[in-house]
């Protein structure tokens, strides 16, 4: 049952790259939105330094 989700998910990873050249910056674009998040989340998810109290 796992498998059919793993594939699902390796398939939508590597058929972009066999899409015409148009959908280029859509793949780069889904690429860096994790990049984004993780810039983002790191100084909410850092932990908090001693402020003096």
């Amino acid at each position: 049952m796992s498998a059919h989700y793993l594939g699902g998910a390796l398939a939508g990873l590597v058929y972009p790259f066999f899409l015409p050249w148009p959908f280029g910056w859509a793949q780069g674009f889904v690429g860096a939105l994790p990049l984004v998040t993780a810039l983002l989340l790191a100084p909410a998810l850092a932990p908090a330094r001693d402020r003096g109290g």
